[in-house]
């Protein structure tokens, strides 16, 4: 999808989406499923999702040749490093 598609749409489907999915998942997890026993189980499935995201994007990213193709790994990469602020689940956290 990113190879054919030009450079205007590859910058906004690696911001933009991903920035609009972010804040949904912050409204989600932290008013949803913010107490009890759902919280533990939610936390550990969320930090291996975090793990992987950040694993295989960059370690995918790396060995790109082409530009766009670098752009949307590094993009799932840096979606890994936003997810950590919703496994941290703190005020802090919801402030950044």
């Amino acid at each position: 999808m990113y190879d054919g598609s030009p450079t205007v749409f590859t910058a906004f489907m690696a911001t933009i989406v991903k920035a609009a999915s972010f804040i949904a998942f912050m409204r989600l997890f932290h008013v949803s499923f913010s107490g009890g026993d759902l919280s533990r189980h939610w936390q550990l499935i969320l930090a291996i999702i975090t793990a992987a995201t950040l694993i295989i994007g960059n370690l995918t990213a790396v060995f790109q040749q082409s530009v766009k193709r670098m752009l949307a790994y590094s993009s799932i990469a840096q979606a890994g490093f936003m997810l950590f602020a919703i496994v941290a689940h703190n005020e802090m956290s919801s402030q950044g």
